[in-house]
């Protein structure tokens, strides 16, 4: 008797709890607008930094250089197709760009028209930079992004990112040498 009587109270909360579960999962938790706009930008950044790093891994002077452009080039298709999921789970329309922006086609242009050793270290300058930049505004919705996909997403950018600086700023330094 109680042992039926045990199970029959699992049953009920396993039958409570999924119920719950597929209401909670009929409708996605909009995101906040200002998730939205942070990962546009985030996505914003992801076009520039993978069209430079094509550019790196096939023109710039060093193998290192090489090496880092294809390995951002990678780190940034993937972290697309995370703003892309994310948006998708929370019924967003946070579109990939197409192409960079003014500033960014600008930028792209300066350090396109530099060829070796000059174009190696305006990279690795600019990875810094952008890096530098990066870095607080993920950890700030590391830590306060209302939804637990946007604080995930930019928890691990957050590693990735400082990764990268790291890399950037030993290659930077071997540049000036």
């Amino acid at each position: 008797m109680r042992r039926a009587l045990t199970l029959g109270i699992l049953g009920l909360t396993g039958v409570m709890a999924f119920g719950t579960t597929s209401l909670a999962d009929d409708k996605p938790q909009r995101l906040d607008p200002q998730e939205v706009v942070f990962l546009r930008e985030r996505a914003q950044d992801d076009v520039m930094m993978w069209k430079v790093g094509e550019y790196a891994a096939a023109h710039a002077a060093t193998d290192r250089v090489k090496h880092l452009g294809q390995a951002i080039v990678e780190e940034r298709r993937t972290d697309l197709r995370d703003i892309q999921k994310i948006a998708q789970d929370h019924n967003e329309d946070v579109k990939i760009p197409d192409s960079m922006n003014v500033q960014q086609k600008t930028r792209f242009d300066e350090l396109t028209r530099k060829s070796g050793q000059n174009f190696d270290r305006d990279y690795t300058k600019d990875l810094v930079m952008n890096y530098e930049a990066a870095i607080p505004q993920l950890k700030r919705e590391r830590d306060q992004a209302g939804h637990v996909d946007v604080r995930e997403y930019a928890g691990m950018n957050v590693k990735m990112f400082e990764y990268h600086l790291k890399e950037s700023r030993e290659e930077k330094k071997k540049e000036r040498k």
